[in-house]
This record gives C-alpha cells, structure tokens and sequence, in this order.
C-alpha cells in the first residue's frame, strides 16, 4: 500500500511506494526534499493559530460556537448528535472526513483568511489579469491569421484553436488559484508563485471542465428542448410559457449538476485524482453541502457586484481570486474534515 503524506513545504498531498519508506524524496511542485514517513501520515493534524489573531467579536460572519455547524463537543453523553457531524461516507477515503458545512463557518473564515492575506490575494488577482490579457491577445493574433487568408475552412480551423487557447488558459488560471488557496487555507502562509504551478493538472483540468461544462449544458438543453413542441400549436403565450417552464427546470438541473461536481478541480489537484475519481469524489462529499454552497454562491455573488460597481469595476481585481482562491478551498477542507488555519 503505497505511503501517503504531505509535503512540509507546500502541503501537498504525496504518494509513494512501500520501498520507499524512511527515504527521502523530492516534492515535485516545490522542490522541497522531505523525509518519507514509515507509514501514512493521518491528516488529523492539530490546528494551527494565529499570531495575528483578533477577538472572535469582530468577525460579522462569526460562529459562536452554539449554532448550526459548530464544532463544540457537549459534555453531555446523552446529547443528541449536532447538524455538523460528519455523514457515513459511501466509500470511505483515507485521510478525509465528510462533514456538514457551516454557512457561518466557512464564510467567516473566508473573511478572516481575506483580510490576513489581502496583498497577497490582489497580487494574484493582478497576476491572473496580466496572463488572462497576454492569453487573449495570443488568441487573438492566431484568430486574425484565418481571417487574413480569408478561406473558410480556414477561418473555422484558426478560430478553433483561438477558443483552445482562451480554454487552456482560463484552466490553467483556475488551477493554478486553486493551489495558492489550498495553501493560504491551511497554513494562512500562500505562495503567489503557486498560481503557475497548475502545469501539471493542465490536461486532466482541461479535460473535466470540458465534462463539467457539457454535463451542465446537455442538462440544460435537454431540460428546454420539449418547449420547442409547442411551436407546433401556434400560440405564443403557450411557447412562452412553455419556454419559462423549462428553461427554469434547465436552469435549476444545471445549477444542481454544477453544485454537485464544484469540488471535482480541487480534489484533482490536491489528491492528484484522476478525472472521474474526481467526480466521483465531489458527488459524495457535496451530499448534503449543496444548499449551503448555493447560499453561499449566492451571497458572495451579491457582495462582489455591489463591490465592483463601487469601485467601477476595480474591485474585479479581487473577486475571482476570492472565489477559487479563498472560498471553494475553504468548503473543500471543510467539507472533507482536513485542518484549516484559524485567524482567531
């Protein structure tokens, strides 16, 4: 059975064989060479606190300990069981957990992590706008090369691989956040070098979005196709009500469908999972999360608009890195019971 442990470096989830045990090895994201366990490490490590840390108080989106998702044990022995302990995984996964999410919890500690890390998120977010720019100009010049030989065939070819570009480097973006959040999650200490470490998930991250994406829009497409029927009949209010229908039930399935796979990228690149493992992973500890996360989209949703149309779309600078760098790691570690660093 192979070893299991985390890089001391940059917590990355490593794999080796038996044989390997009491060696050393070389972390390949970091570079760290680190000292190969006799047996796998559990990840029930203690918490760490901060030396910033400040009152609980301050924190508008604090737990306090007694509500929904806390993780105060009563001494009670004849307690009911809380909302927060974890549900009996289908397939049992070394190292993880599944545990009921807090809105309270995972929205105060994304605030907390937000505000400790604040420079280091801009940065990033500046990094992701400057190869977000140097991928659509690139995309650009190869789609202006089809439209400068003026055939059709190879308009269609050179517009293709403009698209494959645009992808490839959104993916690699995404990724790429994903590590810097994974960090800044656990140890409150990111690396802003992490957002051009997603080189190595490209393909497998490439090839899950295309999935994620035509699940969700098959879904969907399936879901409105039927209100086409109604053409048949010749009465618009009929089309159009038929349209709504389905288009909400679409829309409803689709979002469903993206709640459900939401973890699948974090767990590809964390546990370095294969596609469908990472799907299947997903499904199983998102059971039960799903509400939770829709609220919490929801509201960060909310919170970003008003945000950016204060600060005339300036604030955009923070947004996506606080999504996929702050938020979704924080519901991943959550979700699955791994240790998370607390500000407080």
């Amino acid at each position: 059975m192979p070893v299991e442990f985390r890089c001391t470096g940059c917590s990355k989830l490593l794999r080796t064989p038996d044989e390997s045990a009491g060696k050393k090895a070389k972390c390949p994201q970091c570079g760290e060479i680190v000292d190969v366990p006799l047996a796998s490490q559990s990840e029930t490590a203690p918490v760490v606190t901060s030396p910033f840390a400040q009152a609980a108080a301050t924190n508008p989106f604090g737990d306090s300990g007694t509500g929904r998702g806390s993780r105060m044990e009563s001494a009670n022995p004849y307690v009911s069981p809380s909302i927060s302990t974890p549900f009996a995984a289908k397939t049992p996964v070394a190292g993880l957990t599944h545990q009921i999410i807090s809105f309270d919890e995972v929205m105060g500690t994304s605030w907390e992590l937000l505000k400790l890390q604040f420079g280091q998120v801009i940065l990033c977010g500046l990094l992701m706008i400057a190869l977000s720019i140097g991928g659509a100009i690139v995309a650009g010049i190869v789609g202006s090369i089809g439209q400068a030989i003026g055939n059709i065939y190879a308009v269609m070819f050179f517009g293709f691989i403009q698209q494959i570009i645009s992808f490839g480097v959104n993916t690699y973006l995404q990724l790429g956040l994903l590590i810097f959040g994974l960090r800044l999650v656990r140890t409150g200490a990111p690396n802003v070098s992490d957002i051009f470490a997603g080189k190595d998930y490209l393909l497998r991250g490439l090839g899950l979005f295309l999935i994620v994406t035509l699940i969700s829009y098959g879904a969907f497409l399936l879901c409105i196709a039927p209100a086409f029927v109604t053409f048949a009949f010749g009465e618009d209010v009929v089309t159009f009500a038929a349209f709504v229908i389905c288009g909400l039930v679409g829309v409803g399935l689709g979002s469903y469908i993206m709640l459900r796979l939401l973890l699948a990228t974090t767990f590809l690149v964390d546990r370095n999972e294969g596609v469908f493992a990472s799907l299947r992973l997903s499904g199983q500890f998102m059971a039960g999360n799903k509400l939770t996360t829709f609220l919490l989209l929801i509201v960060t949703g909310i919170i970003s608009t008003i945000f950016m149309l204060v600060t005339c779309f300036v604030g955009s600078i923070v947004v996506a890195p606080f999504f996929f760098g702050v938020l979704v790691p924080t519901i991943y570690l959550t979700a699955t019971g791994q240790p998370i660093y607390r500000t407080a």
